[in-house]
């Protein structure tokens, strides 16, 4: 019955990643074309707060967050959303346990201010594999969602807020984790 579960949850992930990849590629062209964005890249640097119990004893409550963001500016955009593909890097050591997480995702991203904002707000989603790795589990590979709220200050640096749901897994101690958590970071795009 649990193998039965967790095969459903892998499928329900897998369908979700799908459906985004699948409107990304078939998307039509906005009716109403935006000036191109010269900015490619983002480097971002923060902190990330586990959230589920069992894995913030084993990780600690404050991780390292460190990322990266492609921006590709394509001229389809998926539900009106501008398409980015995102690595994260999350890494604690505590008590000589060590915790890594690495999120490859892809993401959808909407102003949320009215245009002409001083400092434009922005949301949106992601999805991906998430690559986990903790003191007692090792390379866990696991599906997952990202939420995103973020402002731009400037043209080039923004702060962002994510929370990342992933899916959850068993380690060799039998105890069950998941590596979701809130990200703060300050990052700047160039």
């Amino acid at each position: 019955m649990k193998a039965t579960k967790r095969i459903a949850a892998r499928a329900g992930w897998a369908l979700s990643a799908a459906l985004l990849l699948v409107s990304i590629a078939g998307s039509a062209r906005a009716q109403d074309a935006e000036p191109a964005q010269t900015k490619r890249w983002a480097v971002k640097l923060g902190a990330f707060m586990p959230t589920q119990g069992a894995l913030r004893g084993e990780a600690g409550s404050v991780c390292l967050n460190v990322g990266v963001d492609y921006y590709p500016h394509m001229a389809s955009r998926p539900l009106n959303g501008d398409v980015v593909f995102g690595a994260d890097f999350y890494s604690s050591s505590k008590n000589g346990k060590s915790f890594t997480c690495v999120p490859l995702t892809v993401k959808l991203l909407w102003p949320i201010s009215p245009a002409g904002a001083k400092m434009p707000v922005y949301g949106g989603l992601g999805t991906g594999l998430y690559f986990v790795n903790t003191g007692f589990s090792s390379g866990v590979t696991e599906p997952g969602l990202k939420v995103i709220l973020g402002i731009d200050i400037t043209d080039k640096i923004y702060a962002e807020f994510n929370y990342d749901y992933v899916s959850g897994f068993t380690n060799r101690l039998s105890e069950g984790l998941r590596a979701d958590g809130l990200s703060v970071s300050a990052g700047m795009r160039f």
